[in-house]
């Protein structure tokens, strides 16, 4: 799944610098560059199967332990806070075939996307859900 994020963030502007950094901290999915910002990016999925979203999959204790692991990642990479420093969460949920064209279901900022052995998959972008500071 983290290959489709990384290619989704490609096309929607982002550099991605780094992949499953990890410290003791916790774990950052991606780090990518958005213009002159730098970006910490979680990636969530959930299946068909799922009880839950991949929105209500992130609670504060992983939300917590993000920011934490994007402090060290800061303090050990880069030495100093950059200017921008942003937290993003990449969600990704499977899209049925039978309802392609037939509902608007897809929030308008989420693509489709092809996903070796999940098929299609809807991917989406929620910006700046952590306070860095």
């Amino acid at each position: 799944m983290e290959d489709a994020a990384c290619r989704y963030l490609a096309s929607v502007g982002y550099a991605v610098l780094e992949r499953n950094y990890t410290c003791r901290l916790g774990e950052i999915d991606i780090v990518a560059k958005d213009g002159d910002v730098l970006v910490f990016v979680e990636v969530r999925f959930r299946g068909m199967g799922s009880v839950e979203s991949p929105e209500e999959s992130l609670d504060r204790r992983k939300l917590a332990r993000m920011k934490r692991a994007a402090r060290h990642y800061v303090a050990k990479r880069l030495g100093r806070e950059p200017a921008g420093v942003r937290v993003d969460v990449c969600l990704a949920r499977p899209v049925s075939r039978a309802s392609i064209g037939k509902s608007p279901a897809l929030p308008s900022r989420a693509e489709t996307v092809q996903v070796p052995v999940l098929g299609l998959v809807s991917v989406e972008i929620l910006r700046d859900v952590v306070d860095f500071v």
